[in-house]
């Protein structure tokens, strides 16, 4: 532990101190890092536990977020992989580890953040999170629920996904040009959905698996009729997600219901 500074800190004699770092429950391990971020220790109460935190994760790039932080969350030019989860969720101490790993993997193309709903309730309700945990990438205005394994590799493989995209978005003038004007011999599978709809948010992932498995065959699209809601609307959608084949041979005002 030559490396590193250890301390305690009683929070009767400064509760401002404590109360800025939102520790309502204490004891509380905090590991301060050199990037100027902390984040919160978990696990057992033992000497061997907590050193073992630290060795691992002195260095690594995930951050605690508080309300304060979430402004640049979704306006940052990097993406954001969040994790909302409860301490007291077996899943959420689970997957906390698991996406330790990933941020030491993926470094600087990503921030990782986590955000504690027993502490910061309110903030939780805004974003919408209903369940434990919750995991969403926010890729400047655009968010991507995350529904794999809860371990490193799909964590990563999530992320890969956002970042290297195999499925086209369209808006309504791609549409026009790529659907309705489409060649005789392409094919396209489109997904007219809404980001707050839970089993859109479950199709995203097998979408995207999808657009790698059809390379070549077909094209695979999607529409966020939350943002192309005229588009939307002259589709007729009323129900999401909504899943539109386009087949060979037929234009693009033919499709079949999948």
């Amino acid at each position: 532990f030559l490396d590193y500074n250890v301390g305690r800190f009683d929070c009767s004699s400064s509760p401002n101190v404590c109360n800025d770092l939102y520790i309502f429950k204490k004891p509380a391990f905090i590991l301060f890092k050199r990037n100027g971020h902390h984040e919160f220790y978990y696990g057992r109460q033992t000497s061997n536990d907590i050193a073992g935190f630290v060795r691992d994760n002195a260095f690594s790039p995930l951050r605690t977020l508080t309300p304060s932080d979430f402004p640049s969350v979704k306006t940052d030019s990097k993406p954001f992989i969040i994790d909302f989860f409860s301490p007291f969720c077996p899943p959420c101490m689970h997957l906390l580890p698991e996406f330790r790993k990933a941020s030491k993997r993926v470094n600087d193309q990503v921030n990782f953040g986590t955000v504690d709903c027993t502490v910061h309730q309110q903030l939780c309700q805004q974003s919408g999170i209903n369940s434990y945990p919750t995991t969403i990438m926010y890729n400047q205005s655009t968010q991507h629920y995350f529904h794999g394994q809860h371990q490193e590799q799909s964590i990563i493989n999530f992320i890969d996904d956002i970042l290297h995209p195999t499925v086209i978005t369209l808006d309504n003038d791609l549409y026009i040009k790529l659907i309705e004007n489409k060649n005789l011999t392409d094919m396209w599978l489109v997904d007219f959905f809404m980001p707050w709809c839970y089993p859109c948010q479950q199709l995203s992932g097998e979408w995207r698996t999808l657009s790698k498995f059809l390379k070549g065959i077909a094209n695979v699209a999607q529409v966020d009729c939350t943002i192309q809601t005229e588009l939307c609307q002259r589709q007729g959608v009323q129900s999401y997600p909504t899943i539109r084949l386009y087949p060979p041979n037929m234009d693009g005002k033919n499709f079949v219901l999948v």
